[in-house]
């Protein structure tokens, strides 16, 4: 009985850390919506896919991306009074499997709400899905 009980919760565990790496579109842009929540740039930059081209410093690329959300992202948010809460409305995947749209609604402190917050998505050469960096 002992041997059950401990597997039971070892399967529990896996379960759930396995439910916390969530891969997909709509996995990947509400980790990026709890990170802009938090305003936590760093996350949300490694949520982003950054192309790799030869002679491109791409952890430099990260570093001024993540200053810049910090100082533009902030101060939006900031006269917004930060976010309140999100919900996930839809995601499309496309025909190809190569990008997707996560459509979001975001309440912020001040009481606006945009309901048409869209994220777009790209999977990276790994198959990972990450958020576009819009170039």
């Amino acid at each position: 009985m002992r041997n059950l009980t401990v597997f039971i919760t070892m399967f529990i565990a896996a379960f759930i850390m396995c439910g916390c790496s969530d891969n997909s579109p709509r996995g990947v842009a509400e980790k990026g919506l709890n990170c802009m929540q938090k305003e936590d740039w760093e996350g949300y930059v490694k949520l982003m896919h950054f192309e790799k081209k030869e002679g491109k410093d791409i952890e430099r690329e990260k570093e001024q991306v993540a200053a810049l959300l910090k100082a533009k992202g902030g101060e939006a948010l900031d006269e917004k009074s930060g976010i309140k809460s999100y919900d996930i409305i839809s995601e499309e995947i496309s025909e190809d499997g190569a990008t997707a749209t996560v459509k979001a609604s975001i309440k912020y402190g001040n009481g606006d709400e945009d309901k048409d917050h869209k994220i777009k998505l790209i999977k990276d050469d790994k198959g990972d899905w990450k958020i576009s960096s819009g170039k």
